[in-house]
């Protein structure tokens, strides 16, 4: 679709719009003369006609030229018609390549580099600028079309009476150049433009996103008042760029039509034209204004769309160069983990602090120690969200990064506290886990994750629509939910971030059971939110200030008396 072949084609389509109207024109005058005096009048454009159809044996009639001319307004028009509608698949075409990149770029992208740009950005970029783009492409093309018709007419005109052209080309010109100097750059209107539709889509999706928060802390009304802020800006510079796109094309057609005037005055009293020579110089004319008129305003179009278009681009640049690395050799199993000295920091904030521990598959590790500690960046490191800033972890005496992505996260489940859970039914947001399981392995899994205790409240059962991140199911429904689409990947490490949070004490422990007595053989990494769930684990690492600070079981822990047990009493007393 973006080959030169098609370029190519839809200037060749450009080309036959501007020969059959240059056609269509030089028809008038053959017809004027013919029509009023019945024969043939000294004239280059009727001589040539004359010529053309003696070559062809076509007799030179007023029938003959009305079907001639007929003909070349069809064959006008029909190329008009391809071209625009072309150019309307190219742009449209484009625009979804556009969406499609971004999108594809945007869930390749480093997780480190999405947190920073943020959701509200990305979509903006992803589906308003690209928008854009698409019309960037749409007006460009029209405006190569307008330049050929723009040529043609000039072509035509000067063929009559060169002198009459040179002027009609100064004045024009002349209007055309104090226009453009005395509007604003749309360039930097269509800048500000993008800049508001940004800050539009982020009041949006905050104050929808947030709609509870919102009305819980009374800010609907901060929200409206922002909003209202930001749209009175956004509504200015979309009116000024469409005030200066209307003045362009108004001023300009007003100076034209004096134009007509004046050039009528003087074909008349200076010049030796007849008059169906100047009907057609004043038709040229009067086509050639409208032309630069529309021109015109596609030209400030394209400026105002130039911003859109470059923050698109630089967008794209940006996401391109902060793709996950996803070559490397294909893991068959995970048999043993390994932190060596791992240290890793979001910014200049330390996380981690040269960690070494290890575990092996079918072993049950558990992570404690206060929020914040480092325990949730462990999981993430073993999930490769990030990359180590030092030292280095390794799966069967082999650095994870070696491994390809997509083997290495095909034998990891992770169930973070707040699991996203998808707009579709409850079984198809279960099938993610592994989309070809059949409905008896779906239905033992949910008896596992508990899902059974609610799942005949619900009005479809496992097909029941649960809404926008799972709206229509409590917090600890939606964490079941996540923890049955873990188990169904049948994974060689499963993690649990937390992942019972939401969830009675009673039920927790329920769950935690059941996993630990299914017939897999998975490697556990627990993140705690209770400690009691910790109890049967082979080994317990207590996190503080990103450093380990204990190891052992659960009883040795306690027996200790160091943070774990600090940790495990405090809860005990709740």
């Amino acid at each position: 679709m973006f080959r030169p072949f098609f370029v190519a084609f839809l200037v060749l389509l450009g080309c036959f719009v501007a020969v059959f109207e240059a056609l269509g024109l030089g028809f008038i005058q053959p017809i004027f003369d013919v029509a009023s005096s019945g024969g043939l009048e000294n004239d280059r454009i009727t001589g040539f006609f004359a010529s053309v159809y003696s070559v062809f044996g076509i007799p030179f009639n007023l029938g003959s030229l009305i079907l001639g001319v007929s003909a070349a307004m069809i064959l006008r028009y029909s190329s008009t018609f391809l071209l625009r509608w072309y150019k309307t698949v190219l742009s449209k075409k484009y625009e979804a390549h556009l969406k499609k990149k971004g999108f594809e770029l945007a869930l390749n992208g480093k997780i480190r580099y999405l947190d920073d740009k943020g959701s509200d950005d990305m979509v903006n970029h992803i589906t308003s600028e690209t928008r854009y783009s698409g019309k960037l492409i749409s007006t460009s093309t029209g405006v190569m079309e307008r330049i050929l018709l723009v040529t043609m007419y000039i072509g035509v005109m000067s063929l009559i009476s060169p002198v009459l052209t040179l002027l009609t080309i100064g004045v024009l010109g002349s209007i055309n150049f104090l226009l453009r100097f005395v509007l604003a750059p749309a360039i930097r209107i269509g800048s500000n433009v993008a800049e508001a539709n940004e800050k539009v889509q982020q009041t949006i999706h905050s104050g929808v996103q947030g709609a509870k928060e919102v009305k819980l802390f009374g800010m609907i009304n901060r929200f409206n008042s922002r909003l209202d802020r930001i749209l009175g800006s956004y509504v200015k510079d979309e009116v000024k760029m469409s005030r200066n796109e209307k003045a362009m094309k108004s001023f300009y057609k007003m100076i034209a039509a004096l134009t007509v005037f004046l050039l009528i005055y003087v074909g008349i009293e200076y010049t030796k034209l007849n008059f169906g020579n100047l009907g057609i110089f004043l038709l040229a004319l009067y086509r050639l204004s409208g032309s630069i008129s529309s021109l015109n305003s596609r030209i400030y179009r394209i400026e105002g769309y130039l911003a859109h278009y470059m923050r698109a681009r630089d967008f794209m640049e940006d996401l391109s160069e902060q793709q996950e690395r996803n070559g490397g050799q294909k893991i068959q199993s995970v048999d043993e983990i390994v932190f060596e000295n791992v240290s890793f920091s979001y910014e200049d904030e330390d996380a981690l602090q040269e960690v070494s521990f290890g575990m092996e598959k079918g072993e049950f590790i558990g992570l404690a120690g206060k929020s914040g500690a480092g325990k949730s960046t462990i999981v993430s490191l073993i999930a490769r969200m990030y990359k180590p800033d030092s030292g280095e972890i390794t799966c069967n005496g082999v650095d994870i990064e070696e491994y390809s992505l997509e083997s290495w996260r095909g034998r990891i489940a992770v169930v973070q506290q707040q699991g996203f859970v998808f707009n579709a039914t409850l079984e198809e947001n279960i099938r993610i886990g592994r989309r070809g399981a059949s409905r008896d392995e779906v239905k033992k899994i949910c008896q596992t994750a508990e899902i059974d205790e609610f799942l005949e409240d619900l009005p479809d059962g496992l097909e029941t629509e649960i809404g926008d991140n799972g709206i229509k199911l409590s917090g600890g429904q939606r964490q079941r939910v996540a923890i049955a689409r873990a188990l169904l990947k049948d994974p060689d490490i499963l993690i649990l971030d937390e992942a019972t949070s939401e969830l009675d004490s009673g039920l927790e422990k329920k769950i935690h059971e059941n996993i630990e007595n299914t017939d897999k053989d998975y490697g556990i990494v627990a993140v705690a939110h209770r400690l009691s769930t910790l109890k049967n684990s082979d080994r317990i690492y207590t996190v503080e200030d990103g450093n380990i600070k204990e190891e052992g079981s659960h009883q040795e822990l306690l027996d200790a008396e160091g943070l774990y047990s600090q940790l495990y009493k405090i809860q005990k007393k709740q």
